[in-house]
């Protein structure tokens, strides 16, 4: 199978980043990219860590920083803590 440009392996990525957030275990995220793909055992890992790491980059955020991000999951708490009380 011919090598995948730069927009196929971002693709591929964005698909199973879907797939982790969907629930789907490694493994058959793995499987999935091997058969549907044609991928390596290796090639499909190093697709899911890219993966992965777009989870995490999505949720830490590039400009947050750890008080910040405290800060804005304590008002969040506090929030639903007072949504909770008073419906």
């Amino acid at each position: 199978m011919a090598k995948a440009n730069a927009e196929d392996t971002a693709e591929r990525v964005d698909h199973l980043q879907g797939m982790i957030l969907a629930g789907e275990p490694n493994t058959a995220c793995l499987t999935y990219a091997r058969q549907s793909w044609g991928v390596s055992r290796s090639q499909g890992y190093r697709l899911l860590k890219r993966a992965w790491r777009q989870i995490h980059d999505d949720i830490e955020g590039p400009d947050l920083d750890r008080q910040q991000r405290w800060l804005a999951a304590d008002n969040s708490l506090y929030i639903i803590k007072g949504f909770l009380k008073n419906p």
